[in-house]
């Protein structure tokens, strides 16, 4: 649960490129592109694939680049 209770689709940013330089941003899109398409195959599959990859990552830009990385 989250409190105080928060409306995602509201806060959100329709901007990342003014929060992301353009090595970052290009790479959330891959992860959210590849994920989406594991998703749609593999629901609960593709989010404990997810998880076990961050959990051998120390931080984002390690996450990012590894997730980089196996893709190619």
């Amino acid at each position: 649960r989250v409190f105080p209770a928060i409306d995602i689709s509201l806060s959100s940013t329709r901007r990342e490129e003014l929060l992301l330089d353009d090595k970052t941003l290009r790479a959330v899109v891959v992860m959210r592109r590849m994920f989406s398409t594991l998703a749609d195959q593999r629901g609960l599959e593709a989010m404990e694939a997810l998880l076990q990859h961050m959990s051998k990552t120390s931080n984002n830009m390690e996450f990012l680049a590894t997730l980089n990385k196996s893709i190619l």
